[in-house]
């Protein structure tokens, strides 16, 4: 994705990171311009960048499992609920 930037194709990249991360739209924009901010020549600052990317895909990657935990637990309460419904179904 820095080679895409390097290259000034800025939609390229928000597709590129969209499609790598399965964000949404919004979201890969505001990823690729805090990436933009970033963007100074010199290799610390590229050491900089490369941390910050890592703590942006980090972050995301959390969101998503917490989120994933949270469809499973109401899938799971579903389920249980649906079991119990036919259980009192052929009580009666």
């Amino acid at each position: 994705m820095l080679a895409i930037l390097s290259q000034g194709n800025k939609l390229n990249a928000i597709k590129y990171y969209k499609d790598a991360t399965g964000s949404g739209l919004a979201e890969s924009k505001d990823y690729v311009e805090k990436l933009m901010e970033h963007k100074v020549g010199g290799i610390a600052a590229r050491q900089s960048r490369d941390t910050d990317i890592k703590n942006i895909i980090s972050d995301h990657a959390i969101n998503n499992s917490s989120t994933h935990k949270k469809i499973l637990i109401k899938l799971l309460i579903s389920i249980l609920i649906a079991v119990a419904l036919v259980y009192l179904m052929f009580q009666f």
